[in-house]
């Protein structure tokens, strides 16, 4: 019992830690944006490795990558090996502003939900 609520509290541990590190991502990407604002296709984008982003956030690239998979999945981010687009500031903002977990299991949930009601019409499109 004590070791079921040790792990518990590692747990939480680990998702304030990360939700903190997701915090401070996103401050970074939103001031290099607003440092730099260079656009493509109406993106923003940035040409970062994700190395530089740890160095600059104080983290480890491992982190990074599971923090910029984890927003490119919720449509937050695009990015590759040299370059990062941010594709939704209205959410980076709000998770620079410590919205972060509830946030991203609402964003989850809503795409899951499409996705979802998208499998169950066969893939078709619903009348207007």
């Amino acid at each position: 019992s004590s070791d079921l609520r040790l792990r518990n509290a590692h747990e939480r541990l680990c998702s304030v830690a990360l939700e903190r590190v997701e915090q401070r991502l996103a401050r970074v990407l939103l001031t290099l944006a607003n440092k730099i604002d260079q656009r493509e296709d109406g993106i923003t984008a940035l040409r970062v490795t994700r190395q530089e982003l740890a160095d600059m956030i104080g983290t480890t690239v491992e982190t990074t990558i599971r923090v910029t998979s984890k927003w490119q999945q919720a449509g937050i981010v695009s990015s590759s090996r040299q370059k990062i687009g941010l594709t939704d500031l209205q959410t980076l903002t709000r998770l620079a502003e410590g919205h972060g977990a509830r946030l991203l299991s609402a964003l989850h949930r809503g795409r899951a939900h499409r996705h979802h009601r998208h499998l169950r019409s066969g893939g078709a499109r619903p009348p207007h």
